[in-house]
């Protein structure tokens, strides 16, 4: 039973998106319904300088800074169109931060006779190592970017050498095509974000298509 009050079944934002021990961000792909980009900042410090979210460099601009420049062309994040919370001053970092973003406008469903709205909340993650060795993680949330206090629920699975079993792995594989086709060209960077995706893709079909050592 899943219990709250037990630090063995509690976990945050930053420890579940955190790098391995001697690797760092390769490439992510993120989707929420709804995003703070303020939170977006404490999650790219995270991956950009593997620190935790509350750490005091969410206080010094110029870390925040380098953090961002770091990870900015690394990061994709989805999210559904005009659910974007900005922060209360504009900064010179919110520049970074939109390099990162697209808004999914779904086309209305005749069926249902209305506009779907965009409710993944999942993170595709690849790390990789001095030597080149990458490692993958794949977390599905049922919290959105924000600061929201909300008690969530979350699952985290990490890639494996040993286990070669594509079909277990398409379904992401799939998921991340379907990504693609929501970057338009109006999107900034669109050629960049559509390369670091389907670059993603690849990266796992080749992972598990290929023989056991």
């Amino acid at each position: 039973m899943f219990r709250p009050d037990s630090n063995r079944d509690r976990t945050d934002y930053s420890g579940i998106l955190m790098p391995p021990d001697g690797y760092r961000l390769d490439r992510a792909v993120g989707t929420t319904y709804s995003l703070d980009l303020e939170a977006l900042t404490a999650v790219a410090i995270c991956l950009g300088l593997s620190e935790e979210t509350d750490s005091k460099l969410m206080q010094n601009p110029i870390g925040m800074l380098n953090a961002l420049q770091k990870v900015s062309d690394k990061i994709v994040l989805f999210c559904e169109a005009g659910q974007i919370k900005v922060p209360t001053k504009t900064t010179a970092l919110s520049i970074l931060l939109e390099k990162m973003v697209v808004e999914v406008a779904l086309p209305k469903d005749r069926q249902l006779g209305r506009y779907p709205s965009f409710h993944p909340k999942t993170w595709m993650l690849a790390y990789v190592n001095a030597d080149g060795d990458k490692k993958y993680r794949f977390v599905v949330m049922s919290s959105n970017l924000t600061f929201d206090r909300s008690w969530d629920i979350s699952f985290a699975m990490d890639s494996s050498k040993n286990v070669r079993q594509k079909k277990k792995t398409q379904p992401i594989c799939d998921f991340l095509d379907y990504l693609v086709t929501n970057v338009h060209n109006t999107s900034n960077n669109a050629g960049k974000k559509r390369n670091l995706i389907r670059g993603l893709c690849t990266d796992i079909c080749l992972l598990y298509t290929s023989p056991s050592p």
